[in-house]
């Protein structure tokens, strides 16, 4: 998934012309990689399988990708169910055993969420506005006037807030 248009990127930077589109496609694609890779999904809605092992104890369990669309499927699980966007499927009848069920499910964004969206185009946009500058500078003071820059795993602080709604939770 792309995140934010190049039209959109081009329309805050105020660029009327193709002289940076191929740099901006560039930045565009580096950031939504590091988007997904940070928050170990895709974010695609595509049609997906997984299959977990359940115990005879458990009443449910996750799903890795969300929203949840829809379920198409869970074999070898003889009962009904109900199932949340955020990933929960609930059981409503107890195993006797433990049991393999694969779940074949619908799940992700058919568009960026609009925080995702917003993070990707303030990383593009920063990372054109500072292409010639030098790449460590964390900060600088000249007499009073002093800024920092601060950057956590390539992306601001704000970007990683908002990713960090979206990261995959593992352990």
């Amino acid at each position: 998934m792309i995140f934010i248009s190049l039209a959109r990127v081009k329309e805050v930077l105020g660029i009327v012309t193709t002289e940076y589109d191929d740099l901006l496609n560039f930045y565009i694609s580096a950031i939504s990689t590091g988007f997904k890779t940070y928050c170990g999904r895709d974010f695609e809605l595509k049609d997906r399988v997984e299959t977990i092992c359940i115990r005879s104890d458990q009443s449910g369990f996750l799903l890795s990708e969300t929203p949840i669309d829809s379920i198409t499927q869970i074999e070898n699980y003889p009962g009904t169910y109900s199932f949340t966007s955020w990933g929960g499927i609930f059981l409503d009848i107890a195993l006797s055993e433990a049991k393999l069920l694969k779940v074949s499910y619908k799940a992700g964004y058919s568009t960026a969420p609009d925080d995702l969206a917003l993070a990707c185009l303030n990383e593009v946009v920063r990372l054109f506005q500072t292409r010639d500058s030098r790449k460590d500078l964390i900060s600088e003071r000249i007499g009073t006037y002093g800024y920092e820059v601060r950057m956590e795993d390539g992306f601001s602080i704000e970007t990683k807030q908002i990713l960090e709604a979206y990261r995959r939770k593992t352990g």
